[in-house]
Order: structure tokens, then sequence, then C-alpha cells
């Protein structure tokens, strides 16, 4: 099963090395690398937000002028060739064993048409992450 992460990403360049480094952390963790791909979509972005991405030689940049995160992401998916398609944002970071997850979640349910996980968000107070905890901790058993 082939893997597409799309990253919209407009003037993200302060947050989107952290970002692509624990997607592709996941990818190496598994062994996956020539079983996921992971596209960039640059939405007009007016600083460096394209150098950084460049600087990682197996993220494929595309380019979106149409403003919006909806443009942006269907861009990505117009781009993907997974078989499924993980969206993340250029400002969040994967959790240490969520590639992992998802994939067992997938292999054990032929039924799944979509799966959503915790991530790490960047730049939020204490009590904004540990709210973000209990939304999850709460959404597991729902």
């Amino acid at each position: 099963m082939k893997l597409s992460f799309v990253v919209p990403a407009y003037n993200e360049e302060k947050t989107i090395s952290k970002c692509l480094e624990s997607i592709f952390r996941e990818i190496d963790s598994l062994n996956l690398c020539s079983e996921v791909e992971v596209i960039v979509v640059n939405n007009a972005s007016t600083d460096n937000t394209a150098e950084v991405v460049k600087s990682f030689p197996t993220a494929h940049l595309v380019n979106e002028q149409q403003k919006g995160i909806s443009c942006a992401r269907a861009c990505g998916f117009d781009n993907s060739h997974g078989d499924l398609v993980a969206n993340i944002d250029a400002d969040n970071c994967l959790p240490t064993g969520w590639l992992g997850t998802v994939l067992q979640e997938y292999k054990v349910n032929d039924k799944l048409v979509c799966l959503s996980g915790p991530l790490n968000y960047m730049g939020l107070t204490k009590v904004d992450s540990f709210l973000v905890k209990i939304f999850y901790s709460l959404a597991y058993f729902f």
C-alpha cells in the first residue's frame, strides 16, 4: 500500500523543517522510503518556504498559486500517487509511531475509509497542548 503525505504550506519557512523531519523520521523508522511520497504544496508563499523544502531531497515540491488550504490540499491530492493520502499541516509534527499505527489500522480493517489521530501542534501554550491531549484521549473512546 503506497502512502502519500500532502503538506500545504503558505509562508511556513519557520515550521516546515520540523514537520518534514517528523514525517521522514516515521518513514525511515519503518524502512518505507520507496512506498511513501511526501508532497509539499507551496501555496503562493512570499517567504523562503520553497527553499527550505528543497533542502529535503526526497520531498516533492509543487506550486499552487490559487491561495487557500482547500486549493492547496486539492493540488497535493491531484499530484499524489498513493493508495492512501495523509494530510498534515506544515505547523504540525507526527508523534513517534504514528505511521506504523496508521498502516496497521488499515491492514486489519479493510472497510476503513478514514482515520484521524493526534499530532504535535507547534507553538501551542501548555494549556492548549493539554486540551488537545484531552480531546484526542476522549475521541479515542468514541
